[in-house]
């Protein structure tokens, strides 16, 4: 069985698509005229977004998904280059038992981890 798509709910989808679109290269593959429905993809992976309306799209505190890259020299490369573009809410690597990580928080306070396994 393989993944089909994430679905994110917001009341914003606009401005989540750009955030995917500007700092993690997804690239939008259909859209509502209206934009309550934009799809996106980036290496065989689909992301849905939609319009949840007024005050929808809050997440559960410790909700967030994540992205695999192949090493830590890649893991400090994205941190670097997301802490460049200056997206508010970059955190510091964190090493663990599986590898590193850290997170980003995006609109509607999605939160997105950078990962890899050592």
């Amino acid at each position: 069985m393989k993944l089909n798509h994430l679905s994110l709910p917001t009341a914003h989808p606009a401005e989540l698509a750009d955030f995917f679109v500007s700092y993690f290269d997804f690239v939008i593959t259909r859209q509502k005229s209206d934009c309550s429905m934009i799809a996106l993809t980036y290496d065989g992976f689909d992301l849905v977004i939609q319009a949840s309306g007024a005050g929808g799209g809050s997440y559960p505190k410790d909700f967030h998904f994540g992205f695999i890259l192949g090493d830590m020299e890649q893991v400090q490369a994205a941190h670097a280059r997301l802490k460049l573009l200056e997206i508010n809410k970059v955190g510091q690597i964190v090493h663990g038992g599986r590898g590193a990580q850290f997170f980003v928080t995006g609109p509607d306070g999605i939160n997105i981890e950078i990962a890899c396994h050592i």
